[in-house]
């Protein structure tokens, strides 16, 4: 499964940049003080020339409620995201993914 998941991402990470666009694997990344979302939920970040796209992935057994950060600028909703389940937000640039943050 673990293998299988590495192929995907990696086919994923080829096409986008064949598209001309790049895409990163995130882990959760917390600020000082702010809530930590479970290691099993994970942030692939995709850039393009005119927006920042997040797609959390929830790996866990159990819903998760999360919230992404962009900088500058104010962070998403909070939002459940079920078990084995991705939610996806995109923002126009000039900004980046920040991190994610349990809410």
């Amino acid at each position: 499964m673990r293998e299988s998941l590495r192929k995907i991402v990696v086919a994923g990470a080829s096409l986008a940049l064949a598209g001309g666009a790049a895409l990163a694997v995130s882990a959760p990344a917390q600020a000082a003080g702010s809530a930590a979302v479970p290691s099993c939920v994970r942030a692939l970040v995709g850039d393009s020339a005119t927006h920042v796209t997040v797609a959390v992935r929830n790996d866990c057994d159990f819903p998760v409620r999360v919230r992404v950060n962009f900088v500058p600028g104010p962070a998403g909703p909070c939002t459940t995201v079920p078990p084995r389940w991705t939610h996806t937000e995109s923002r126009a640039k000039p900004v980046a993914f920040g991190q994610l943050t349990a809410c």
